[in-house]
């Protein structure tokens, strides 16, 4: 027989179902049951659900089903369809209390929209219970069963509004379901399907509805499939289908999302000669402070395990090399994925081996006989500002030369000078003052000496840096 429409409820799931038994009237026009309401526990024990037991103060005579519950408001609301024989159903949206005292619903009543007589179905409900979201075929509609909005306001209900061609079709859209208020799941027969009802969302965003998105499989399929819930803290619910395979007719079914896993990969390699280095250490840091570390294996080769929507750095370093660092975030991933180079996310680090000599830094620039650095060298600073924040254990001095033009004394308070202006700029960005020292060469240890041309000359002004300890 039919069952559909699972939602959850405390501790248990409310369903509709067709199923003959006793006390249940058949209905003519598919030879199954009326469709009452019925409720069942999962029992974990057992690993299995309890025998479903009719709501007896929820089932009429009548077609009941398609409930949602509001727990804000302690209130349900369902269909209720009266079927005359060669006569269109008239359907109505009804609601009624829960009282967790006595653990009895109240005794319906019709939920009365402005405007509508008959001919609603499919109540969906706003978590604070003032907005409900149906189905009718009413007049003014785009063609056949539409998606209509009513809001609460005080003890009424206002005339619908018709949630336009974005979402509505000429073809039938059915089965809303609120997930937060910000997500609304339906079926249409509509939109693009892949067969039958289809199983479609739409989010709610800058006061209006997203274009909707079909689900695909495994949740839709060749037959109808409709009636989505997603548990409201985990990631699982149940939707209904009448694919092959069931027991027959609606079927409900459960799912479970695919745990989402992330991870980063990569590799730590020497930069003279692209070998492997062992043993380097990486650290794994969050925004929060969270931390993770450990060694790369004989290989060079590290992986870190990730958590969903966190900003991490990853910082490696080696004895004898200058540290480096990366940045990455899981923000927003909603499927599993692998940051590493093989995926085309380079997580490989290549590390220098810190050397005996002075290093050159590049692309530093003062104007004509001035010690304040001009804007196109913060660039190349910046780097070395870096350098040292993923080598935090490492001393430096800072080294400026002039060329051989000028006398001596001149040019050695000018590169003094010059030396100084970089160190204040490293301190200003955050290196530790104790970390770094400055020293002046004038011209006394030029690249070229006897510079002759102007690339000669800019050659021996220089500034450098060298690890001291």
């Amino acid at each position: 027989f039919s069952d559909y429409g699972a939602v959850y409820f405390k501790d248990r799931i409310i369903f509709s179902s067709s199923r003959i038994e006793a006390g249940v009237s058949v209905y003519s026009f598919d030879g199954q049951g009326f469709s009452n309401l019925y409720e069942s526990m999962y029992q974990p024990k057992d690993k299995n659900w309890k025998r479903a037991s009719k709501i007896s103060e929820l089932s009429s005579n009548y077609n009941d089903g398609a409930i949602a519950y509001c727990a804000q408001i302690k209130t349900a609301f369902f269909t209720q369809c009266n079927v005359t024989k060669g006569k269109p159903a008239v359907c109505n949206i009804m609601e009624s209390r829960y009282d967790e005292a006595t653990n009895k619903w109240s005794a319906p009543k019709i939920v009365n929209i402005e405007g509508v007589s008959a001919d609603v179905a499919h109540p969906a409900i706003s978590s604070d219970g003032n907005t409900l979201i149906f189905a009718s075929r009413r007049e003014g509609g785009l063609g056949g069963s539409d998606l209509w909005m009513s809001k609460r306001q005080s003890a009424k209900w206002t005339a619908p509004e018709n949630l336009g061609n974005t979402i509505n079709t000429s073809q039938d859209e059915l089965f809303p379901v609120f997930f937060k208020d910000s997500v609304l799941y339906f079926s249409s027969e509509g939109h693009t399907i892949i067969g039958g009802l289809d199983l479609f969302f739409s989010v709610w965003k800058n006061e209006t509805w997203s274009l909707p998105v079909n689900m695909k499989k495994p949740f839709n399929s060749a037959a109808d499939d409709f009636y989505l819930v997603f548990h409201e803290n985990e990631e699982e619910g149940f939707f209904t289908s009448n694919r092959t395979g069931g027991k027959g007719s609606d079927d409900i079914y459960r799912f479970f999302l695919s745990p989402i896993t992330l991870t980063v990969k990569g590799k730590v390699l020497d930069d003279a000669d692209k070998k492997p280095l062992k043993d380097a250490k990486l650290m794994l840091t969050t925004g929060e402070g969270k931390k993770d570390s450990l060694l790369t294996n004989s290989k060079g080769e590290y992986q870190f395990k990730l958590d969903r929507n966190l900003k991490y750095k990853i910082n490696v370093s080696l004895a004898g090399f200058f540290g480096d660092s990366k940045t990455l975030s899981t923000v927003g991933e909603k499927f599993s994925k692998e940051f590493s180079k093989e995926k085309g996310l380079d997580y490989d680090f290549i590390l220098k081996k810190i050397p005996k000599e002075e290093i050159t830094i590049p692309d530093i620039y003062y104007d004509y006989n001035q010690y304040t650095l001009r804007e196109e060298s913060k660039e190349s600073l910046d780097k070395l500002v870096k350098l040292l924040e993923d080598t935090p254990e490492a001393q430096i001095q800072i080294n400026a030369h002039t060329d051989e033009r000028g006398e001596q004394k001149y040019n050695m308070t000018l590169s003094e000078n010059r030396a100084k202006s970089v160190v204040e700029y490293l301190i200003e960005n955050g290196i530790d003052k104790n970390r770094l020292t400055s020293k002046g060469f004038g011209f006394s240890m030029p690249v070229v000496k006897n510079a002759k041309t102007e690339e000669q000359h800019q050659l021996n002004r220089r500034t450098t840096f060298k690890v001291m300890n």
